[in-house]
């Protein structure tokens, strides 16, 4: 099925932008050395980063399993038996080797595996294993991560990715929301994962991260509506030129869609029509963006607050002329999308001195200490005045491809998931990778 013309930008119902790779805005013209994956013939495990864990911070040690239930715990990387943990069961990472407490007669008390390589947990009998007050779907992997400080590591679950998926859906959406909001997410979030499995299977240990930096996962629970959604779609996903679209969404557009490699990043794969806005078609304000709650808002900051964020961002990823700035005068739209969206923004310093910098850039500085009133998006016009200044954006999120809150009203009008996708991935088929009868959502071992 072609996807026709397309419109506004990303969203998310937890309102969290997906990852920037770049700070200044990337000039790619063309798809050359564009590594997307091929469309998928067998449906994919994922690995997801769940959490991470330092033996150095105690009230964030890594505890599985309900009380009395029983966990597997096996070395898979070397030829040694496993054995049989009660939990709820501690793991803590010890010197060249792990260490389990666990509780009752079978295994309890304290035990020393000697190895650094990753321990594999899977519950016993039907149901999934408990972490945090609530069922973690998958395999768990430990994994200490390469290069990491001693006392640190990761747990990782290898889920299937229609298993995932229902809980994607459960974190990024309102259960009230339009079935069609739901299916067409189900597709982008999927089109999403098979990407970055691709990209990360041979550079790290997970796939995704459960949270803003990839997608967010309840770790399996999900409504009817969720899993009902991934069932109706299974195995597709958005397609361009014989391979997969990495179809990112975010929260709301504000309005004005923006392109991928200038809010994500320069690599080619980004540089494709599904994620790029380059037509006068686009340059209008896509009006979807009226029933949501960030579609404008307003953040100050005081003149030293801003200095003191552009001094260490500067020092860190941004720019690094902003380490030395005393004084800002301006900021200034230095360069917009065809629809209209700031792609670049110039500060007026001291001493005459005038600095450029991507606006996603821009967005991640000026938020580098603030916990709370940050800038939402890059679709932003500040206004320097003599005490303080103003920042009075639209949307939340980077702006690229899905924008949920528009999904969301186009739902509520009656529009298919098809059509949803086909306003924001312009010119990608959606196309049917794997199949399978498996129910949806259901642990493993259920």
């Amino acid at each position: 099925m072609l996807l026709g013309p397309g419109g506004c930008g990303p969203a998310r119902e937890t309102p969290a932008p997906q990852r920037a790779r770049t700070g200044r805005a990337a000039s790619v013209t063309s798809a050359s050395g564009d590594r997307r994956p091929p469309l998928p013939g067998i449906e994919p495990t994922l690995r997801i980063r769940v959490a991470s864990f330092s033996n150095t911070n105690a009230s964030k040690a890594l505890v599985l399993g309900a009380a009395g239930s029983q966990l597997w715990v096996s070395t898979p990387e070397l030829d040694r038996p496993g054995r049989i943990v009660l939990g709820p069961m501690k793991v803590l990472a010890g010197k060249g080797g792990w260490t389990i407490e666990g509780t009752g007669r079978r295994r309890g008390g304290r035990e020393v595996i000697q190895t650094a390589t990753p321990l594999a947990i899977a519950a016993v009998g039907r149901g999934a294993i408990q972490w945090n007050d609530a069922p973690l779907e998958g395999l768990l992997r430990v994994v200490r991560p390469s290069g990491g400080k001693p006392g640190e590591f990761d747990l990782v679950t290898h889920v299937a990715m229609e298993r995932y998926l229902p809980g994607v859906l459960e974190r990024e959406l309102f259960t009230s929301w339009p079935v069609a909001t739901f299916e067409a997410q189900a597709i982008a979030a999927r089109s999403f994962a098979v990407c970055e499995r691709a990209f990360w299977l041979s550079r790290r240990h997970y796939d995704v991260v459960a949270g803003p930096s990839s997608q967010a996962w309840s770790g399996g629970v999900a409504s009817s509506r969720a899993r009902a959604a991934v069932s109706a779609t299974i195995g597709h996903v958005l397609v361009w030129d014989r391979r997969v679209v990495p179809a990112y969404y975010s929260a709301s557009c504000g309005g004005i869609p923006a392109s991928a490699t200038d809010a994500i990043g320069g690599n080619p794969s980004n540089a494709i029509p599904p994620l790029t806005v380059s037509n006068a078609e686009q340059r209008r304000d896509q009006g979807c963006c009226e029933e949501s709650p960030y579609g404008s808002w307003t953040v100050s900051f005081n003149r030293s607050e801003i200095v003191k964020a552009l001094n260490k961002a500067g020092k860190s990823k941004g720019p690094k002329a902003m380490t030395s700035i005393t004084h800002i005068t301006s900021i200034d739209v230095l360069s917009r999308n065809p629809a209209g969206r700031p792609v670049e923004y110039r500060l007026s310093v001291d001493a005459g001195r005038t600095i450029p910098i991507g606006a996603e850039a821009l967005r991640r500085a000026l938020n580098i200490d603030r916990a709370s009133n940050r800038i939402r998006s890059s679709y932003v016009a500040y206004d320097v005045t003599p005490s303080e200044v103003l920042a009075r954006g639209h949307g939340w999120g980077h702006g690229v491809g899905l924008c949920q809150y528009g999904a969301k009203t186009m739902g509520r009008a009656g529009r298919s998931a098809n059509e949803i996708l086909q306003r924001y991935y312009p010119s990608a088929t959606i196309a049917q990778g794997w199949e399978t009868s498996r129910p949806i959502g259901q642990y493993v071992g259920a």
